[in-house]
């Protein structure tokens, strides 16, 4: 008696290598698209921390400069990548001091306030200070109540990774400052026209920035 072989049906089949390409096809566009998005969280979460960080730094250097009766200066780096400031061997995005002789560099021997280290898990992994910041110098200078001294009053410090882009603004003499983190949404930010000739607009009311400290 010969044994039964009941018909496959299509469903009984299994995948085809057509069917399965195709499937791998679309799990491997549905990854990619989420890395895309998940590599633009991470940056601006990274140029948040940055300029946040130097918001809070920028406050310390006042606070000391008040505390130890001297000027105090905050200087960035020159260069998109961050540079050996201070001559220690370390590149830092920006260096804080008190300026003991009053001529807004740093020398040596002069008490250091803060490292911004490109190791430093804030303001590391290629953030960079943006061409369009608009310190004069790149340098901020505090008298000794604490006032802003040099024209750098009303001016931004942009920093970037990727499309990532934050700002901090100095919004008067006093020393005060307002940071910001530039909208992803293209659309708007289009619309507004928010870069011109390379450097950016400054006015939250464009909808282009998203206010950090409010």
């Amino acid at each position: 008696m010969s044994a039964y072989h009941p018909k496959r049906t299509d469903r009984q089949r299994g995948v085809s290598l057509v069917e399965l390409l195709v499937v791998l096809a679309i799990i491997g566009f549905m990854v990619l698209v989420a890395g895309i998005g998940l590599r633009g969280d991470v940056e601006q979460t990274q140029v948040r921390a940055c300029v946040e960080r130097l918001a809070a730094d920028l406050h310390l250097a006042r606070a000391q400069a008040q505390a130890e009766g001297q000027r105090a200066a905050l200087q960035l780096s020159g260069d998109a990548d961050p540079v050996d400031l201070d001559g220690d061997g370390q590149p830092e995005l920006y260096l804080a001091w008190i300026d003991a002789n009053r001529d807004a560099a740093y020398d040596a021997g002069e008490q250091t306030l803060v490292h911004g280290q490109p190791r430093d898990t804030l303001c590391a992994a290629a953030v960079e200070v943006d061409p369009a910041t608009t310190l004069p110098g790149r340098r901020v200078v505090f008298n000794t109540l604490g006032a802003v001294i040099g024209g750098a009053a009303n001016s931004n410090v942009y920093v970037r990774k990727g499309d990532a882009i934050g700002r901090m603004e100095l919004v008067s003499l006093t020393g005060a400052v307002r940071t910001y983190l530039r909208t992803t949404d293209t659309e708007t930010w289009e619309a507004e026209t928010c870069d011109q000739g390379g450097s950016y607009r400054t006015s939250p009311d464009l909808g282009c920035w998203v206010e950090l400290n409010r």
